[in-house]
């Protein structure tokens, strides 16, 4: 299994919203990754903002795990 790494910054026009909107599908996405999620969490900014999320999972290729 390979170590994998999804880097998400939100974007400076509606990533709040977006974020809010697509937070139930995201976590239950992640929720399917089982064993395979190692860690996943909040990107910040300098006052404490969430302008992001880190999310580390294993898996033999990227591709498993691309939501279709």
């Amino acid at each position: 299994m390979r170590l994998f790494c999804f880097h998400n910054l939100d974007n400076e026009t509606n990533g709040a919203e977006l974020r809010a909107a697509t937070r139930p599908a995201h976590l239950e996405w992640a929720a399917g990754l089982g064993d395979q999620l190692r860690m996943a969490g909040p990107l910040l900014s300098e006052d404490g903002a969430m302008i992001g999320s880190c999310l580390l999972y294993t898996s033999p290729s990227p591709r498993d795990r691309q939501k279709s």
